[in-house]
């Protein structure tokens, strides 16, 4: 119970989420700095939760290991109002590498991934991302549902730590992580 990384792996894709604060509005024009990469938590019932506090937001980082094949992603979201909407439309290949970091808007805005309820979007109840690797004519697959949820209910449920509030100093000066 409690199994925590930064991050996921689904077959060979790394998967990292990237926090930040979230603006006022809850848009954003571009992919903004890191703050740190939040963890990823085990329930003792196996359930995958992410930690996010109300005032940050996060990206998603998608990277593949060097040599592998390549890998069709698909990530979904489920709003608090019962939304669903694709991050992905249609499925991303994957490398190169992709960062994930809002909802696409007709204004070309982009709408925050947080917890936040906002004009742009309702608040982020939790993700599903999908992983289809095709090898000639065999095609795998994985897929993980994370739930996101605020620091003390990431504690109480996985035995791990609140993560450290959001540093606003912790800046990896525009270098994207995977």
């Amino acid at each position: 119970m409690g199994e925590a990384g930064f991050g996921l792996r689904l077959a060979t894709l790394e998967v990292s989420f990237q926090r930040f604060r979230v603006p006022p509005s809850g848009l954003l024009e571009a992919l903004p700095s890191s703050l740190g990469a939040l963890p990823v938590g085990l329930t003792r019932h196996g359930t995958m939760l992410l930690p996010l506090d109300a005032e940050e937001a996060f990206w998603i980082g998608a990277s593949d290991l060097p040599g592998s094949l390549a890998n069709h992603l698909r990530i979904e979201a489920q709003l608090r109002d019962g939304t669903a909407l694709s991050l992905t439309t249609p499925d991303v290949t994957v490398p190169p590498d992709h960062r994930f970091f809002g909802f696409p808007r007709p204004d070309g805005l982009m709408a925050a991934l947080s917890r936040s309820e906002t004009e742009a979007a309702s608040g982020l109840k939790s993700l599903r991302i999908s992983v289809r690797k095709h090898a000639s004519t065999m095609a795998r697959s994985a897929q993980a549902v994370i739930h996101v949820v605020g620091y003390k209910i990431y504690a109480e449920r996985t035995q791990r730590s609140e993560p450290d509030p959001l540093d606003p100093d912790a800046q990896f000066s525009r270098v994207l992580l995977p």
